[in-house]
């Protein structure tokens, strides 16, 4: 198993948890899909389309949010490399904000997860995450946040130091945001029913795969950007949707030790997403 020290990122990581959409209301459903065009495969005759659905159940119970979360992603290869079909994830989040003073506050949250191809071996597909940062309210609604993160999974663990600011709320009027990982977003509203935001977005999940590579594992890793829209229907009910695209996209191997086996390199692709979210 290789344990890895990552470059100091400028992140909030998951910042206000899974439950983040600021919705007043104790209980949420959260629905999500996507669909990419088909982008080449460097150095294959092989190309690949992405689709993915999910969601994203959760709720509160004394100031602790949770949520459960689940997710397929299909991967559409064509021509002579098919490394497999599609991808599932399965997560469970915790997560509490509390105050400590009028300017000080004290986040933390923990993701288990089990991320695998058809077999769920949890030896093998585990993934935990736990945060934790230091939050100071130092300028009416601006928060600067300090602290760490980790994941831990059977290729590899994964270490990042928190630095991340947020800027307001979602349900604010005018220009909010945050600085985060894995997103970024800079948001702004019309009024109560109606915003547009900006995205950008970091992809980086580990998957045991046990097909045609036998015991081993996948990884995505890229960059996108998205632009959407999000429509207040009522309080309570939510619809988004926009265009993003991907970008500095490679698709890594690694047996069961850890050690990567093989890296493919993958063209940028546009999509587009839509999601929809009731609170109850």
């Amino acid at each position: 198993m290789r344990i890895k020290f990552s470059r100091t990122y400028l992140a909030l990581v998951l910042a206000l948890g899974c439950t983040s959409s600021a919705l007043a209301n104790n209980y949420f459903l959260k629905l999500d899909t996507q669909l990419t065009n088909e982008a080449d495969i460097k150095g294959t005759n092989s190309n690949v389309q992405n689709s993915s659905f999910g969601f994203i159940l959760g709720g509160s119970y004394n100031d602790i949010d949770y949520s459960v979360e689940y997710k397929r992603s299909e991967y559409d290869f064509s021509g002579s490399y098919e490394p497999f079909d599609a991808l599932n994830k399965i997560a469970f989040d915790f997560s509490q904000d509390l105050s400590l003073s009028s300017h000080l506050q004290l986040y933390y949250g923990l993701n288990l997860g089990a991320l695998f191809e058809s077999s769920l071996a949890l030896s093998d597909s585990y993934s935990i995450s736990p945060r934790a940062a230091l939050g100071w309210n130092f300028y009416r609604n601006m928060t600067a946040y300090l602290g760490a993160y980790a994941n831990l999974n059977a290729a590899d663990n994964v270490f990042l130091p928190i630095v991340g600011l947020k800027i307001g709320n979602n349900s604010d009027m005018g220009w909010t945001g945050s600085i985060a990982y894995p997103e970024t977003k800079l948001q702004y509203r019309f009024n109560r029913s109606l915003s547009a935001d900006i995205t950008y977005l970091t992809v980086r999940d580990t998957y045991y795969i046990d097909s045609s590579y036998g015991d081993a594992y996948f990884r995505e890793e890229s960059q996108g950007a998205s632009i959407g829209a999000t429509y207040n229907f009522t309080p309570k009910m939510h619809l988004s949707g926009g265009v993003f695209g991907y970008f500095d996209r490679e698709l890594k191997f690694y047996n069961g030790s850890g050690d990567e086996i093989g890296t493919l390199d993958v063209d940028n692709n546009v999509g587009a997403y839509a999601r929809f979210t009731f609170a109850f």
